[in-house]
């Protein structure tokens, strides 16, 4: 964690040499990990890891704050059985990619860290989220201020077993929002 100098070479070198078995990775904080690039022999960085992860139960890409969209729907394609999935200060997330990569593990994916995103993650995002994440037990959304009342309807519609939510700093988020979700009657050690 935190080895910055890790570029996707390494990133691409770490997922041949260890696909096969691997099933925890945290490569947080490496901040020249990016979605990679087709170098004409291959895929480097997160697109090259996507195609040699199958076992992959825990990802931690906090702190990577180029991967986006192209990322996510490589590893959607490749990870099925993620368990964990740490996307930590990651501002350039969408909709559609996190809905990709949730949809893929949705009989496995229980806990999703996606605090201090920033703007990317709204109503649009958590909404894809809860409905890629039904097996869902813990969320961190600290000081995701963008999502409010539909994304809470989402979350107590799609995500039933969900008993950890971290909505600290979630500006939007308002009685009815919170309403929404206490509505589902969830047994919430921590809200």
């Amino acid at each position: 964690r935190g080895a910055r100098r890790v570029t996707d070479v390494g990133v691409r070198v770490l997922g041949q040499a260890l696909g096969d078995t691997l099933e925890t990775l945290d490569i947080s904080s490496m901040h020249l990990v990016t979605d990679g690039v087709d170098r004409g022999f291959g895929f480097e960085g997160l697109l090259a890891l996507a195609q040699d992860v199958q076992c992959l139960t825990s990802l931690h890409l906090d702190g990577c704050f180029q991967v986006s969209n192209r990322s996510l729907n490589a590893l959607a394609k490749g990870c099925s059985t993620l368990k964990e999935l740490g996307l930590a200060g990651c501002p350039r997330l969408t909709a559609s990619g996190l809905g990709n990569l949730c949809d893929a593990s949705r009989k496995t994916l229980e806990k999703i860290n996606l605090g201090c995103c920033g703007d990317c993650v709204d109503d649009e995002l958590v909404c894809a989220l809860a409905k890629g994440s039904p097996q869902l037990k813990q969320l961190f959304l600290r000081d995701c201020e963008r999502w409010g009342q539909a994304g809470a309807k989402a979350l107590a519609r799609y995500c039933k077993r969900l008993h950890r939510l971290d909505c600290t700093g979630c500006t939007s988020l308002d009685d009815e929002g919170v309403a929404q979700l206490a509505e589902c009657h969830w047994k919430f050690p921590g809200l």
